[in-house]
């Protein structure tokens, strides 16, 4: 546990930063949708137009078959081709066959245009374990993490097995970020993109229903990482696939988490394994 657990929960607990803050779910319509492709799936032009990577170009190739320029619940929201950049409209696309997700933050197929456009994006090995982006690098994400590992699938939940690891959460803003976020600055203030909370081990879950109890018993395993500022008002949330077998299940879970408070967590270790150039020094 991080020393400044105690203080980190009794800001987000404190009315004057919109506390108590508590849980929030967010699956369905409000989830994030992935699609998987073959290695052979050609590859398409996307131009990114606001946060292009140093070491690309404003145009990047990614494997986006045509159905999702006329096909609902291809994109986050589940706008057939996107909303356009008012919306966070994130896509992901998993090349099964490479074991390669690549994540898009503001997707839009541009019909004036012809062509995909996003705010920003990135490329993920999803067998290289430790693999993070370069110091100041975005993502499709706001703390320059990948997306796809880090939601609750349904599969995983009506699964008899455990869920092996841990979830990306998402809260209502912060200024501050710790590693191995990438991204956002280093002001101070709390939580800080970065920060992996735990569930406590003293927090009863068996009342819960079983998949909440199954979801929260990951969260108390594995912990969740704060990665993006858009998070429930006055919380934080914790996103699912976008999948229509959440349907009989949304109540309970958000039921569930609604339950769950700031108070529940205890804040992991922070930048333990940072490099030595990362340049946020632990608060």
């Amino acid at each position: 546990m991080d020393d400044n657990s105690g203080a980190i929960i009794q800001w987000m607990m404190d009315p004057l930063n919109g506390g108590p803050w508590v849980g929030n779910w967010f699956g369905t319509d409000r989830g994030i949708p992935y699609v998987g492709v073959s290695g052979t799936q050609p590859l398409v032009p996307v131009r990114i137009l606001r946060y292009p990577t140093p070491a690309e170009s404003t145009t990047v190739h990614y494997p986006i078959p045509d159905a999702a320029k006329t096909t609902p619940g291809w994109i986050q929201g589940g706008v057939a081709g996107g909303s356009g950049l008012d919306h966070d409209d994130h896509m992901i696309v998993v090349d099964w066959d490479g074991w390669i997700a690549y994540e898009i933050w503001q997707t839009y197929w541009n019909p004036d245009l012809s062509t995909w456009t996003a705010g920003s994006s990135a490329v993920w090995n999803l067998g290289a374990v430790y693999a993070h982006r370069p110091i100041w690098w975005t993502s499709a994400d706001g703390a320059g993490l990948p997306i796809f590992p880090g939601l609750v699938r349904y599969d995983e939940v009506a699964s008899p097995n455990p869920i092996p690891h841990g979830f990306r959460a998402c809260v209502s803003s912060t200024p501050a970020a710790v590693w191995p976020s990438t991204h956002f600055g280093c002001e101070p203030g709390w939580p800080a993109v970065g920060m992996r909370l735990r569930l406590k081990a003293s927090v009863n879950i068996d009342t819960y229903p079983a998949a909440a109890k199954k979801i929260f018993q990951a969260m108390k395993t594995y912990g969740v990482i704060i990665s993006d500022a858009s998070g429930g008002t006055n919380g934080f949330g914790i996103y699912g696939t976008m999948d229509p077998n959440w349907g009989p299940l949304m109540t309970d879970l958000n039921n569930s988490f609604n339950q769950l408070r700031a108070d529940d967590f205890e804040v992991v270790q922070m930048n333990f394994g940072a490099p030595s150039d990362w340049p946020c020094q632990p608060q």
